[in-house]
């Protein structure tokens, strides 16, 4: 879990975001430099000879990307369907992530079209967590023998869509963004992580599988048991923690933003909903502030 920050005004940002609440700049994902970032409208090149939207280049503004420029992902500046940036000299026009689609719904069906967006950002946190985890994220065109690859399609007539890996492809039914579908599906078979990045979770264990453990020495795990491990005792187990009293309003919003950030990011990296789906614009602090105050000079007397 990683809790983001725009560089142009301090606002937490989570890896979803697309828009800095505090500033209202546009952000984008830069993979290669693992930051969100706003970016900032540099001079396009070549507009006149290539009028098109991936003509429009950027400069990432984080401390850490060195003033390098961008374009947004196609399926960001088609569909709205991605976040990421794209280094201008990449000969790609798709995103690190959308390149490993194969096989994507019918986009003219707006409820195929809902269905992928929901699948796309499921998949692009997992393509991020592998990132961040140091794994090899290659596409079938720069691994032909290994690559990865995603399949998104519909159940068709009596064809029913399997969900699952077969050799670097990972295939997912459109069914699975339906959120009644997917809980009726959890409910009947008590998956409680029965979620659209838990799929993907599960899938991907497959392909590593194969790309790192399939073959070598690695086909065990044998844990020791320590010697004294049954004379242990829940009964002297013991949870200790700080008693923090926020009487203070400003010290209380300073200890509630990072923790429902964090708590949200939490979330989402299940694939849940967000715990605390709320921005606190100064409007709302203020009326905060003042039911604060009200109910503590209430309990004092």
């Amino acid at each position: 879990m990683k809790v983001f920050a725009c560089s142009a005004c301090g606002h937490a940002l989570f890896f979803e975001n697309v828009q800095c609440n505090g500033c209202g700049r546009r952000l984008a994902y830069v993979p290669d430099r693992a930051v969100v970032s706003p970016l900032e409208a540099a001079e396009a090149q070549a507009v006149a000879a290539r009028p098109d939207p991936l003509a429009s280049v950027f400069v990432a503004l984080a401390p850490v990307a060195g003033g390098e420029r961008y374009r947004l992902c196609k399926n960001a500046v088609d569909h709205g369907a991605c976040n990421w940036a794209v280094p201008v000299g990449d000969d790609t026009p798709f995103c690190r992530a959308c390149r490993l689609n194969e096989i994507i719904p019918n986009l003219s069906s707006p409820h195929a079209l809902e269905g992928w967006l929901r699948i796309e950002r499921a998949k692009r946190r997992l393509v991020y967590t592998l990132l961040e985890l140091g794994l090899k994220v290659e596409s079938r065109r720069e691994h032909p023998s290994g690559g990865l690859r995603f399949a998104f399609k519909e159940d068709t007539g009596g064809a029913k869509v399997m969900t699952g890996h077969d050799e670097g492809l990972i295939t997912l039914n459109l069914a699975e963004a339906d959120t009644p579908f997917r809980e009726k599906l959890r409910e009947q078979m008590g998956e409680a992580y029965r979620t659209l990045l838990g799929h993907f979770r599960h899938e991907i264990g497959h392909y590593y599988w194969d790309r790192l453990i399939a073959g070598s020495e690695r086909l065990g795990v044998r844990p020791d048991v320590a010697p004294d491990a049954s004379k242990g005792r829940l009964s002297e187990l013991k949870v200790t923690t700080r008693n923090l009293h926020f009487h203070d309003f400003d010290d209380l919003l300073k200890g509630w933003v990072p923790l429902t950030v964090a708590l949200n990011s939490l979330n989402r990296s299940m694939g849940l909903a967000d715990v605390y789906p709320f921005v606190l614009s100064e409007r709302a602090i203020r009326k905060l502030r003042f039911v604060h105050d009200v109910i503590e000079n209430v309990a004092a007397g």
